[in-house]
């Protein structure tokens, strides 16, 4: 990609959803008490409602799954197949040459 191309803003709510799937996965939920200082502060009513909706979902130990935009699919040079991915694998394969191993 020549130059970069930012990603289009989707809703809140799928943004919102990604943040809590993120601190989820990655085990942060000692953050929820500065999220729920902020709630009230800077979101609209439904955002505040999703956010406390996630919030109990992290507290509960449900699964949060990550959420793309619409707008977020069919950018050339951003979004790959599963074939296009298995594709570029077959290729490095290929092309290690110094003994090095591919991570599977």
């Amino acid at each position: 990609m020549a130059q970069r191309q930012e990603f289009e803003r989707g809703p809140s709510s799928d943004y919102l959803q990604s943040l809590f799937h993120i601190l989820q996965q990655t085990g942060n939920e000692d953050l929820l008490a500065a999220v729920e200082k902020r709630i009230d502060q800077d979101t609209t009513p439904q955002n505040a409602e999703t956010a406390r909706s996630l919030m109990k979902a992290m507290e509960t130990g449900q699964p949060i799954e990550g959420c793309l935009s619409d707008c977020h699919y069919g950018i050339p040079h951003a979004n790959f197949t599963r074939g296009d991915v298995l594709a570029a694998l077959d290729d490095a394969k290929r092309d290690m040459t110094d003994g090095s191993q591919l991570i599977h």
